[in-house]
C-alpha cells in the first residue's frame, strides 16, 4: 500500500469514527431529555427516576453519613407522606429500574421494605404494595396519589398464616 493511500484510508477511518461518536452522543443525549422539575406522575422512567432522587435528597440526602442512623421520618409533614405514597405507587412500575430505585428510596426514608423485591413476580410485588398501602393508611395518609383506599386492600395475614 502506498503512503498516499494509507493516509487517505486513515483519514476515512478517522472521519467514520467521528461520525459514529457524534451519532452516539446525539442519540444518548436525545434520550436523556426529561421534564424539569422531576415528576412522579410522568410516564417516562427517566423523569420518575429524577423524582425519586429528588425526594430522597429533600429529606435524607445520600451524602449523609451513617451518623444520622437515628433519623426519624417526618410523618407529620404532608409533603413527606405524599412523596412516600408516590414512591409506593412507583413500586408498581413496569420499569424494573424505577421499582428498584423506589424501594431503595423507601428503605432509606422509612426504614421498611415490607417484603418488596423489585425483581419478584408481579403477584409477590402486589402483596408487598398492598402492605405498603396499609402501612401508609395506618399512619393517617389520605393524600392524592393513586393508592387504593384502605377498604379495598386485601386483609392483613393472620399471625399464623405464612
Amino acid at each position: 500500500m502506498t503512503p498516499t493511500l494509507r493516509g487517505r484510508q486513515s483519514a476515512l477511518v478517522a472521519a467514520a469514527k467521528r461520525i459514529v461518536v457524534a451519532t452516539l452522543v446525539v442519540g444518548v443525549l436525545g434520550g436523556c431529555v426529561s421534564a424539569w422539575p422531576p415528576d412522579f406522575e410522568s410516564p417516562n422512567p427517566p423523569d420518575q427516576t429524577a423524582a425519586i432522587i429528588a425526594a430522597v435528597n429533600r429529606y435524607r440526602p445520600f451524602e449523609a453519613t451513617d451518623a444520622d442512623s437515628e433519623w426519624t421520618p417526618p410523618w407529620t409533614s404532608e409533603p413527606f407522606r405524599d412523596d412516600v405514597a408516590w414512591l409506593v405507587v412507583l413500586l408498581q412500575s413496569d420499569d424494573p429500574g424505577v421499582r428498584f430505585l423506589a424501594i431503595e428510596a423507601l428503605d432509606r426514608l422509612v426504614g421498611e421494605r415490607h417484603g418488596f423485591e423489585a425483581s419478584s413476580p408481579w403477584s409477590d410485588r402486589a402483596v408487598a404494595v398492598a402492605e405498603w398501602a396499609r402501612f401508609l393508611h395506618e399512619r393517617g395518609y389520605v393524600g392524592a396519589s393513586p393508592l387504593p383506599p384502605a377498604g379495598l386492600l386485601p386483609p392483613a395475614p393472620e399471625a399464623g398464616d405464612a
